[in-house]
């Protein structure tokens, strides 16, 4: 298996040259968010073309976004490129079963030409950085928030649940680009809105006691999985989420993760605060969502799940 990146300015000579690399019968997969390449590819490549949609363009921008351009124009050509896509394609791999049946409705695709591949982390890149110096605040309970601002995320929740923590002994660490200016958080928060590399966040969740996962009550969790849970399993780091079908899909509340009532600082609040003074209960739930992400979404099962959704045997 090989990947390649297309030259968007010379498309057709990208293509050209990776046909001349593989036999007729290759298969290939185009990975989202590269939708637009999939009528070039069927024309120019083969019939064993697959999508890694993950989720539609159309659900990024406009469903998750509300990015709908001058008259709409951006929601229309969106949706007819992912309508397109999924038509010429002989299989598509979403992120999550409700997202198999959302998708299926959307795009008029048929349930049975698509597959649930989980998303995993990258295991390899998940490796600390000794290098990288987190915030020293090493006598304090730390929490972990990491991710872009965007709807899902529910900076804004956490931003008052940091306010009811101010007293106790908990150190916040938010890592979130694009955090508007004029969200404020407790004097018990670290705040960074850079960019950060996997080995660098890595070193971050080995320092906290507790991660948070998207905090809002959007209507796109219920069918979702935040990647940033995938490292909190990976990494073994107890994991508070709003509660919604997406996550639960996967992992069991009160079991593998902790959930809080979506939106709500007072209850996101009292959940941190009941793990932070329990770490035998950080401990526990960490370690059991890191047995659950090793049986379900780690690189080497995740790999004969895809190859297996391509019809190909993994010897």
């Amino acid at each position: 298996m090989f990947f390649h990146k297309i030259n968007s300015k010379n498309l057709f000579e990208s293509l050209r040259e990776i046909k001349k690399l593989y036999p007729t019968n290759s298969i290939f997969v185009i990975s989202s968010p590269s939708q637009y390449l999939t009528f070039f590819s069927r024309i120019a490549l083969s019939n064993q073309l697959y999508l890694d949609a993950g989720w539609s363009l159309f659900e990024g921008t406009v469903i998750s976004r509300k990015r709908f351009g001058l008259f709409g124009a951006t929601a229309i050509k969106n949706y007819l490129v992912d309508f397109i896509s999924s038509h010429l394609v002989k299989g598509i791999f979403v992120e999550s079963e409700l997202q198999k049946l959302f998708y299926s409705r959307l795009f008029f695709v048929r349930k049975s030409k698509i597959e649930v591949i989980y998303t995993g982390v990258d295991e390899f890149a998940m490796s600390p950085n000794m290098k990288f110096k987190p915030p020293t605040e090493s006598n304090q309970k730390v929490v972990l928030f990491r991710g872009k601002y965007n709807p899902e995320a529910g900076v804004e929740v956490l931003a008052k649940a940091t306010f009811l923590l101010e007293a106790e002994n908990i150190s916040f660490w938010v890592f979130c680009p694009g955090l508007p200016s004029d969200i404020s958080f407790g004097k018990n928060t670290y705040v960074d809105t850079g960019f950060h590399s996997k080995s660098e966040f890595a070193s971050l969740y080995a320092h906290a006691l507790l991660s948070l996962g998207q905090l809002s009550n959007h209507p796109r969790l219920s069918r979702t999985i935040p990647h940033k849970a995938y490292e909190a399993a990976y990494t073994s780091t107890a994991y508070i989420t709003a509660r919604s079908q997406g996550i639960l899909e996967l992992f069991k509340e009160d079991h593998e993760i902790l959930c809080f009532e979506p939106g709500n600082a007072q209850d996101l609040a009292s959940k941190i605060f009941q793990v932070c003074f329990s770490p035998h209960l950080a401990l526990e739930i960490g370690s059991k969502m890191n047995i659950r992400y090793l049986t379900k979404c780690s690189q080497s099962s995740l790999a004969n799940e895809f190859l297996a959704g391509l019809g190909i045997a993994n010897e």
